[in-house]
């Protein structure tokens, strides 16, 4: 009697299951569970104050015990609370016939395919879909590719927090999508603050997919309101909205004018544009981005609203205005290949990154050692399991600007975007990548973005392109840390009709790059070799390890990170720097969960032979942080600037001295 546990006669896209054969576990170090309650499951419990402890409750989907047949579901979705003061902290796991005793395989049993979730106080729906369950690193055996769904034995709610309280309730458990092709739904994703995609279910991709959340957990919350056939509505966000007051002198003002100390805001400091190559990223300045989609699992609808400033507390900046920043259809076919592999295919206006330093996002300097696309066009993200430790993963896509800023001689104002001193011309895009995924933390992969100008129509045009190669390696959410290693040889030829269909090593358009690496008097035709760098490294992690740690305790990170960049053309007009580097540290310790400390030091030489263009940047932080919406931040924190005498601020106050002093808080939210 397989189906028993079936309720039949219910909606078409979810299947409810009988919650009557439900049983608690727990270890024989001191955890104790028992159940309160069968409709909704109610457990309570505590954890002993061992290293292994665990405590956890299930639910089988055959009486008596036996594997099922869930190959024809995407997964398993369920609605979940807890008790004031209990723990949030839970991984939901899918035994199968590779990792229960029952099925005769293991002999390191129990490493079931699951994934941490955290529990609210109020009741919230999750979504949990094979394709994205994977193994904890470092036990079980065997370690197969990926959860066997064809012989599942049921789900289980387990927690592994020393000394914790448990008080969990669990509800209206169902299987997902009854009808329909089995497929990964995957909303949108966002720019700014952390984007880890997955081509499959547990390898990062090559590019920060638009079809991944930023820092969106693999298992979902989901509103109650469904549409029909499965179809779904999602909505992610993320904000950061930050108060700068930079501290600086009169000096080398007018006649007359006092020269004791001046307030700035924004502030003068160097480092604060993003298009220019001195950006630190310590002082991030505001974004603001809304993510909707609407879709089945199989085609998902995305719809982008974003803007980089904030009319209310600024003014009415057209540029920053945004307003529909992305708009693009994802289609995903996670099973294309059967259990070997599948692919995903954006279609639209979006924007695909490759060469983000960080595990969620672009790094410490927030910027892309070989390129984040703007265009209109088409990426297609395939993976396939050439074994149970490699993966290989591919992207292509072409694409090309759908409009390019108009250049009208006599009209220049500041509510218009800047083209350059030259038309820009049309400008199309071709990219690809292929990497290798060894184990489950480590990536290695070849990249080639391309984008050029074949418009040219008059005797004072000439048609450009701007080329970048090069390959990188990247290790995420190892005991060691997560690390990445860099290298890209950028080609530059005549950028300054080339309109920006991928921005690059700070620069957006190819007049941004020219007047970064080779000066704004020069051509732009030359070379960039670039090294990029990072490493950051948790001491809980690693001490705890093989045991999965998600900032359950106290914790120190010490970070390091560089970036350097070589330049070399052939242009008489060509006198800017040859060599620029930037190097930096950070350490930040978490002694609780909502409260942290950061001291961050940054050396940026824009001329690595002009001494005189360096300075430093030494930034103390205090983190309050919390989870009562989703995730909060506010960072207060100070900047002291050493500089030299030829360092000036970025734009629009080249001619302004630079503060010394910045003082500033950052509100930032992501769901």
């Amino acid at each position: 009697m397989l189906g028993a546990t079936l309720a039949l006669g219910e909606a078409a896209a979810d299947c409810p299951l009988s919650q009557d054969s439900v049983y608690t576990y727990a270890d024989e170090h001191g955890s104790t569970i028992a159940q309160r309650g069968d409709s909704p499951i109610h457990v309570q419990g505590t954890l002993g104050a061992g290293a292994e402890v665990y405590a956890g409750v299930g639910l089988t989907f055959a009486e008596p015990k036996a594997p099922f047949d869930a190959s024809a579901y995407q997964g398993v979705a369920f609605k979940a609370r807890r008790g004031a003061g209990a723990t949030p902290h839970f991984r939901v796991k899918v035994p199968d016939a590779t990792t229960d005793p029952a099925g005769g395989v293991c002999t390191d049993c129990y490493n079931d395919f699951g994934v941490a979730f955290q529990v609210s106080e109020e009741w919230t729906r999750y979504e949990v879909r094979f394709v994205d369950l994977k193994q904890e690193a470092g036990w079980g055996s065997p370690q197969p590719p990926s959860v066997d769904a064809g012989k599942v034995y049921g789900v289980q709610w387990q927690s592994a927090v020393p000394g914790a309280a448990i008080d969990l309730w669990i509800d209206e458990v169902v299987f997902l999508g009854c009808t329909g092709p089995v497929a990964d739904a995957r909303p949108a994703a966002g720019e700014h603050e952390g984007d880890d995609p997955k081509i499959d279910g547990g390898r990062p991709g090559l590019g920060a997919d638009p079809a991944r959340p930023r820092g969106d957990s693999l298992l979902r919350p989901r509103d109650d309101g469904e549409g029909s056939e499965g179809y779904t509505f999602g909505f992610h966000g993320f904000l950061r909205i930050p108060v700068r007051v930079g501290i600086g002198s009169g000096a080398g003002f007018a006649a007359g004018v006092d020269r004791g100390r001046k307030l700035h805001s924004p502030p003068q400091i160097p480092d604060g544009s993003y298009t220019d190559w001195r950006y630190t990223n310590v002082s991030g300045g505001p974004w603001t981005e809304l993510w909707l989609s609407y879709g089945n699992g199989t085609v998902t609808a995305n719809v982008v609203l974003a803007a980089y400033d904030v009319s209310d507390a600024s003014y009415r900046d057209l540029l920053s205005q945004l307003g529909i920043n992305q708009s693009f259809l994802s289609f995903d076919f996670p099973r294309l290949l059967g259990d070997k592999g599948g692919l995903s295919w954006n279609v639209g206006a979006f924007s695909n990154r490759y060469g983000t330093a960080a595990k969620y996002d672009a790094g410490k300097y927030d910027t892309y050692l070989f390129g984040a696309t703007h265009v209109a066009g088409e990426t297609v993200s395939a993976f396939y399991q050439l074994g149970p430790d490699l993966t290989l993963v591919a992207d292509h896509g072409v694409g090309s600007k759908l409009q390019v800023a108009p250049l009208v001689p006599g009209l220049e104002a500041p509510y218009l975007p800047y083209p350059g001193e030259l038309q820009q011309g049309s400008t199309l895009l071709h990219h690809a990548h292929l990497g290798l995924g060894i184990g489950a933390h480590l990536t290695v992969a070849l990249h080639m973005l391309t984008e050029w100008t074949d418009d040219a129509r008059l005797t004072t045009e000439e048609d450009g392109r701007i080329t970048n190669l090069g390959a990188d390696v990247k290790l995420v959410e190892s005991r060691y840390g997560d690390g990445y290693l860099g290298w890209s040889h950028l080609i530059s030829d005549n950028p300054l009709r080339v309109a920006g269909a991928f921005e690059v090593l700070h620069s957006f358009e190819g007049w941004n790059l020219r007047d970064n690496y080779f000066g704004e008097t020069a051509t732009g035709t030359g070379t960039i070799d670039t090294v990029m760098l990072q490493h950051s490294f948790s001491l809980e992690r690693f001490r705890r390890a093989p045991e999965e740690f998600w900032g359950q305790s106290a914790d120190l990170v010490v970070s390091a990170f560089g970036m350097y960049s070589r330049v070399a053309s052939d242009d008489p007009a060509f006198t800017a720097a040859t060599g620029k580097l930037k190097l930096g540290g950070e350490v930040t310790y978490t002694p609780r969960a909502w409260l942290g400390a950061d001291l961050r030091y940054d050396l940026v030489r824009p001329d690595t032979s002009d001494r005189r263009q360096t300075f430093h940047v030494i930034s103390p932080s205090l983190i309050l942080r919390s989870r009562f919406a989703s995730n909060e931040q506010v960072l207060i924190g100070y900047s002291h600037y050493i500089n030299g005498d030829r360092v000036t601020p970025g734009y629009p106050h080249e001619t302004l001295a630079p503060d010394t002093h910045l003082l500033r808080i950052s509100a930032s939210m992501w769901w």
